[in-house]
């Protein structure tokens, strides 16, 4: 497993939606970025700065149950890729004899993994995985296309199908779009 760290969370104009770069620690040009909602956003933001909301978030929830219980969050995992999605696994360390995985979503985990000072793990496969597709939100600065050239493929998909149904208006805010991320 590869340890990465929270690299930077941002608004991306083009796709309409935040990103989470994680970096992998021990190589500063490998990074994945994962799109999250704005919710999500929000909540680890809130965990990246150490504030606390006047009540209790669901991330805030989870975590505090688990310490109730006399539990703790091992760490959390990246472990795959399905159709462009990323998945992870909560691990939590049950009476300090044995760890369960848990199923979430990978903003879930690093949400949590934020809030308990846990450990963010890529698997080699995600990595891999993420290095040699098009169809996910990875990149490798060195040989990997960039988001810009992701969100221009995206759009010109989107643009072919506005003119075959004859959405001309859509077509022209899409072309708009393109010309702007060539211009980048």
């Amino acid at each position: 497993m590869i340890p990465v760290k929270i690299r930077n969370l941002s608004y991306h104009y083009s796709f309409k939606g935040y990103a989470i770069e994680l970096e992998e620690i021990n190589n500063q040009n490998r990074k994945i970025s994962i799109f999250v909602g704005p919710f999500e956003a929000q909540s680890i933001a809130l965990a990246m700065e150490n504030i606390l909301s006047p009540r209790p978030l669901t991330h805030d929830l989870i975590v505090n149950l688990i310490f109730k219980m006399n539990q703790h969050i091992k760490s959390v995992v990246i472990n795959d890729i399905k159709d462009g999605a990323f998945y992870a696994l909560l691990k939590v360390r049950i009476d300090d004899e044995k760890t369960i995985e848990i199923d979430c979503r990978p903003s879930d985990a690093i949400s949590i993994a934020l809030r308990t000072d846990s450990p963010i793990f890529v698997t080699q496969k995600v990595m891999n995985k993420a290095k040699n597709s098009d169809k996910i939100n990875f990149y490798d600065e060195t040989s990997s296309k960039s988001l810009n050239e992701n969100r221009k493929k995206v759009l010109e998909d989107k643009l072919n199908s506005a003119i075959k149904s004859e959405e001309y208006e859509l077509a022209a805010e899409l072309r708009d779009q393109i010309l702007e991320l060539k211009n980048i």
